[in-house]
């Protein structure tokens, strides 16, 4: 399947920081745990994500 033949409502829009979100997006957004430099080694928020998407697929 080519990216262009995706329908837009069916693609999940990951990301920690709701501002850069658009509203028509809000349905597929899925809320990462925020994550910021320095990044620590006990940061487990992208292996709850791969948990929470794989639950959606």
């Amino acid at each position: 399947m080519s990216a262009a033949s995706v329908d837009p409502r069916q693609v999940l829009l990951v990301d920690d920081f709701e501002k850069y979100v658009h509203p028509g997006q809000k349905a597929q957004w899925l809320q990462v745990e925020h994550f910021d430099h320095p990044y620590s080694s006990a940061d487990s928020g992208l292996a709850k994500m791969l948990e929470t998407l794989a639950a959606r697929i």
